[in-house]
This record gives C-alpha cells, structure tokens and sequence, in this order.
C-alpha cells in the first residue's frame, strides 16, 4: 500500500496521463501522429525535474519540463489542453 503513495509513483501515473491526453489529441487530428511516436517513449528525469521545481515550485510545471526535456520539440504537447487537476 505504501508504495502507491510514493513520490515516484505518482510521477509515474502522471506520465501515463500526459501520454494518454496525447493520444487522444491524436486521435482527434491536433498532435500528429509523427510527434506521437516520440512522445510514446516519452522519459521522466527525476533530477531534471528537482532543478526545475528549485526554480518553479511548482509540481506540475516542473514535471511537464522535465518530460519536455526528454522529447525535444514533441514536448510541445505535453499537458496540452489539460490542467494541473486534470493530472
């Protein structure tokens, strides 16, 4: 039980979000369909993320760079359309 409530698990199922919303912008024609394999492999660096919430801090925020970081320009999509409630 405690292992769901973990910090990294929670960054884990974000990601599975921002990877579903993308697919589902996909499916609706917004993100295209060469970005969305990228975005598939779509990695999360947990130091990368500390530097940004050192900056930001915010969680979100920081996340969605740090994911963004690891696409290049396919991270444009990523948490496109959503809000911090929605991940």
């Amino acid at each position: 039980m405690n292992a769901i409530w973990t910090e990294d698990n929670s960054f884990d199922l974000w990601l599975m979000v921002e990877i579903a919303a993308c697919e589902a912008w996909t499916e609706q024609g917004v993100v295209p369909e060469h970005d969305m394999v990228k975005i598939r492999d779509a990695k999360f660096d947990r130091s990368i993320y500390d530097k940004w919430f050192e900056e930001t801090k915010h969680d979100i925020v920081s996340f969605t760079r740090a994911v963004g970081e690891s696409l290049g320009v396919e991270g444009r999509w990523i948490h496109h359309g959503l809000t911090s409630n929605d991940v």
